[in-house]
């Protein structure tokens, strides 16, 4: 198991995570056409790689030969 600082080249597996989190942790809270819209795109992707890059967040993955977790 490592931790470490995210990299640019995580942003896209970060990005896959969250998506899938969310509709996993807010299936029956909020409605499922909106956990639909969700997905992975450049924007979303785009948003995470701004996260990374920016010194102001701390954004940190956990991974075990792949990615499986992140802390922003």
């Amino acid at each position: 198991m490592i931790i470490r600082k995210a990299e640019p080249k995580d942003a896209n597996a970060i990005a896959q995570i969250n998506v899938e989190t969310w509709k996993d942790t807010y299936k029956g809270l909020i409605n499922d056409a909106v956990l639909n819209e969700r997905k992975v795109d450049e924007k979303r992707i785009a948003g995470w790689l701004t996260r990374i890059q920016d010194p102001s967040f701390i954004v940190l993955v956990y991974e075990d030969k792949n990615i499986l977790g992140y802390l922003w």
